[in-house]
């Protein structure tokens, strides 16, 4: 699967969790390989999805059909922004997240201000 697949998979989920979560949906982000370009033909796609406090928390890891391995994180906004904000001994980890994204969608410059924070 090359990266302009993955970009395509992506994009399209991006639609389908707009049309299931509407408005709740602050922000969708690919991060990881696919948004730094170093993604090879085995890598995996890992998205985020900041939401309102309407939406639980969780994370949802499966294969796609085209054999993709997807992992998205659906992160109440409130949240994102504060991790985002802060540094903690998770940060290494975590630092991609927030600073190296491909934003798919975004309400009222969300990741802008998560980029501030």
């Amino acid at each position: 699967m090359t990266h302009e697949d993955r970009l395509a998979v992506a994009h399209d989920l991006a639609q389908r969790i707009l049309a299931k979560y509407g408005d709740t949906v602050l922000g969708i982000a690919i991060y990881g390989s696919l948004a730094r370009k170093a993604d090879t033909p085995y890598s995996d796609l890992e998205m985020l999805v900041a939401t309102t406090d309407g939406v639980p928390e969780h994370d949802t890891e499966y294969v796609h059909t085209s054999r993709l391995k997807i992992e998205i994180n659906y992160e109440q906004a409130e949240n994102y922004l504060r991790r985002a904000g802060s540094v903690d001994t998770d940060w290494p980890i975590w630092a991609a997240q927030y600073r190296q994204q491909i934003v798919l969608f975004e309400r009222e410059g969300f990741f802008a201000k998560a980029r501030q924070a």
